[in-house]
C-alpha cells in the first residue's frame, strides 16, 4: 500500500472539510443535529484550531495548522485509527475509506431525521392552525350564541317593560275613570242637595209669606171688624136716615136696620145709598160694590143686592167667615160664598170661586 504525500493528503483533507462546512451552512438545522461544529479559522496558512467533530463514528480531531506545521493533539480517529503527521507516518487512501463511509451514513441518517423533524413541525403547525381555526369557530359560535341570548333577553325585557307600561296605563286610566265617576256622582249629589235646599228654602219662604199674609190678613180683618163694629155702633147711635127697601114691603125702615149688615142682606134688597166702607170690584169688566159680605150693583132707584160675582176679588174677608179645606186647598166661606186666597201685588186677596 503506497503512502500519500503528507502535504497532498492534508490539502485534500482541508478541501474535504471546507466542502463539508459549506454543505452544513446551507441549512442551520443541520448544525443542531450534529451536536458539535468546527471552530477556529485560517490565519495566513493557518489551520483548524481548537475545534473538532463532536460525533463522527465516536472520534474527532483537533489541533492547528500554522505555516507548514503539523496536525497535532488528535485524540479521535477515522475508523477508530489515529494519525500524527509529526511522527512521519505516511497516509494512505484506505485509511480514509471507512471514515467517509461512516460520514455519509451519518449524513443520510441526519437528513432523514431532519426531514422527519420538519414533517413533524409541519404536522404540528397544521394541527396548531386547525386548533386555532377550531378555536375561532368555537369562539364565533359562542359569540353568536351569546349575541342571540342577549337579543332574546333584551327582547324579553322590552316586552316585559311594554306589558308593565300597558298595565300601568290601564290602571291609571281605570283610576282616572273611577275618580271622574266619583266626581260626577258627587256633583250630582251636590246638585240634588242644592236643589233640595232651594226647594226647602222656597217652601220656607212661601210658608213665611203665607204666615205673614195670614198675619197681615188677620190684622186687616181685625181692623175691618173694628171698623165695622164702629160703623154699626155709629148707625145704632145716630140712625140711618135713608134706610132700606125690601120687596113685598112699602116705605122705609127706620134707623137700626143696619144691624143686619153683620149677617149680609138678602139678594134683591135695595138701598138708596151704599153703606160706608164699601169697595168697588170688577167681574167681566162689570163694576160691583162690596161691603161686609154683601155685593151691590147700581140700579135705577139706587143699588140692589146681587149674588156674589164669581171671579171677582175682595181685599178682606167679611167678619164671621169660616175656614174649610177642599182637595188639600184652604178656602174661606161666608153666607154661602166661597173665597180662595192668593197673592196679588205682594198682598193677599180673596177670589170668589165655585169649588
Amino acid at each position: 500500500m503506497s503512502l500519500l504525500n503528507p502535504k497532498m493528503a492534508f490539502s485534500g483533507l482541508v478541501l474535504l472539510v471546507a466542502s463539508f462546512s459549506f454543505t452544513l451552512s446551507v441549512d442551520a438545522a443541520y448544525a443542531d443535529r450534529f451536536g458539535g461544529g468546527f471552530g477556529g479559522g485560517f490565519s495566513g496558512f493557518g489551520g483548524f484550531h481548537g475545534g473538532g467533530f463532536g460525533d463522527f463514528n465516536r472520534g474527532g480531531f483537533g489541533g492547528d495548522f500554522r505555516g507548514q506545521g503539523s496536525i497535532s493533539g488528535s485524540d479521535g480517529d477515522f475508523n477508530r485509527s489515529g494519525f500524527d503527521l509529526n511522527s512521519g507516518q505516511s497516509l494512505s487512501s484506505d485509511r480514509f475509506s471507512g471514515s467517509f463511509q461512516n460520514f455519509d451514513n451519518n449524513f443520510n441518517q441526519n437528513r432523514s431525521q431532519y426531514q422527519q423533524s420538519r414533517q413533524n413541525e409541519i404536522n404540528s403547525t397544521e394541527q396548531n392552525r386547525q386548533n386555532d381555526f377550531n378555536s375561532v369557530q368555537q369562539n364565533r359560535s359562542d359569540y353568536e350564541q351569546n349575541r342571540q341570548s342577549d337579543y332574546n333577553t333584551t327582547e324579553q325585557n322590552r316586552q316585559s317593560d311594554y306589558n308593565t307600561a300597558e298595565q300601568n296605563r290601564q290602571s291609571d286610566y281605570n283610576t282616572a275613570e273611577q275618580n271622574r265617576q266619583n266626581d260626577f256622582n258627587t256633583y250630582n249629589q251636590n246638585v240634588d242637595n242644592l236643589q233640595q235646599n232651594r226647594i226647602n228654602a222656597a217652601d220656607q219662604y212661601q210658608q213665611n209669606r203665607i204666615n205673614a199674609g195670614n198675619e197681615y190678613q188677620q190684622n186687616r180683618i181685625n181692623a175691618a171688624n173694628n171698623l165695622q163694629e164702629n160703623s154699626q155702633n155709629y148707625w145704632k147711635n145716630n140712625g140711618w136716615n135713608d134706610g132700606y127697601y125690601y120687596p113685598g114691603h112699602s116705605g122705609y125702615y127706620p134707623s137700626g136696620i143696619g144691624a143686619g149688615f153683620a149677617t149680609g142682606l138678602a139678594v134683591g134688597a135695595s138701598a138708596a145709598t151704599l153703606p160706608p166702607g164699601y169697595t168697588t170690584i170688577y167681574a167681566n169688566n162689570t163694576p160691583y160694590y162690596y161691603a161686609n159680605g154683601s155685593f151691590y150693583s147700581q140700579s135705577n132707584n139706587g143699588y140692589v143686592v146681587v149674588n156674589a160675582p164669581v171671579g171677582a176679588t175682595v181685599p178682606i174677608l167679611p167678619p164671621g167667615y169660616t175656614t174649610t179645606t177642599i182637595n188639600g186647598i184652604t178656602y174661606y166661606q161666608y153666607a154661602g160664598v166661597t173665597y180662595r186666597p192668593f197673592y196679588s201685588g205682594g198682598e193677599v186677596v180673596y177670589q170668589i170661586v165655585n169649588p
